[in-house]
C-alpha cells in the first residue's frame, strides 16, 4: 500500500494547530519545505524544526525539502548542518529545479553535483537520511547520474507513469510527486499542501 505524504511550505506549517486531525485523516507524513540561499542560510530554521516536532508528536513521519540555491559546496554543507539535530523519519531532501537556479546551473555538471553531494554527506554525517529531488530533465541535463546511483531519488514528475519513469531513469526511485488536484489525497491537507508525493 502506497503511503501519501504532503509537502507544506514552512509558513503554512506554522499555521496548523491540529496536527492530530491531519494524522487521523490518512496522511503518513509531511515534508516541510524551505530554501537555502546563496550562502546556505535557511530562514526560520528554528520555527521549521518546532513545527516538525509538533507534527511528529501526533504520529506523522516528518522530513524536510530544502530548495538549494547555494553557490558552492561550502554553502550546501552549511545548509545541511542547519538541518541536523532532529530525528526525522523521512529524508532531508535537496530540491533542485531550473526555476531560479542560475547559480546552481552555472556551476556546471561536476560543480553542481559536488554541491549536492556536499549537502547529502553532511545530512548523513549528522545522522539523517538524505535524498535528491528533481525532475527527469534536470537529472539528465545538470547532474552526474553515476555519482548519484546509490542515492535516494525523489522523482519530481506529478503526471508520469511509474514504470515509464523507472525505465527512463534506469532505476527505482525512493518516492515520486503525484498530482495534488485529486482531492481524494488527504482532503484535510488540501488547503495547506503545495504538492503530494507517494512513498
Amino acid at each position: 500500500m502506497e503511503k501519501i505524504i504532503a509537502v507544506i511550505e514552512w509558513q503554512q506549517a506554522e499555521k496548523i494547530a491540529d496536527w492530530k486531525k491531519i494524522s487521523e485523516s490518512g496522511a503518513y507524513g509531511i515534508m516541510i519545505a524551505a530554501s537555502a540561499d546563496r550562502s546556505g542560510e535557511i530562514a526560520a530554521i528554528n520555527e521549521i524544526k518546532a513545527a516538525a516536532h509538533r507534527a511528529a508528536e501526533e504520529g506523522l513521519a516528518v522530513g524536510l525539502q530544502i530548495e538549494l540555491r547555494c553557490a558552492d559546496p561550502f554553502a550546501a554543507h552549511h545548509a545541511a548542518a542547519l538541518c541536523g539535530g532532529e530525528n526525522f523519519i523521512l529524508p532531508i531532501a535537496a530540491a533542485l529545479s531550473e526555476k531560479g537556479s542560475s547559480r546552481l546551473i552555472a556551476q556546471g555538471k561536476d560543480g553542481l553535483t559536488d554541491t549536492v553531494m556536499a549537502f547529502l554527506f553532511e545530512i548523513e554525517r549528522c545522522g539523517g537520511y538524505s535524498a535528491v529531488k528533481a525532475d527527469y530533465t534536470f537529472f539528465d541535463t545538470y547532474l552526474d547520474a553515476k555519482r548519484l546511483k546509490n542515492r535516494r531519488i525523489w522523482m519530481d514528475d506529478p503526471f508520469g507513469d511509474d514504470q515509464a519513469l523507472i525505465k527512463r531513469w534506469g532505476r527505482e526511485f525512493f518516492m515520486r510527486s503525484i498530482s495534488n488536484s485529486d482531492k481524494r489525497f488527504i482532503p484535510t491537507l488540501s488547503k495547506y499542501s503545495q504538492q503530494v508525493i507517494k512513498l
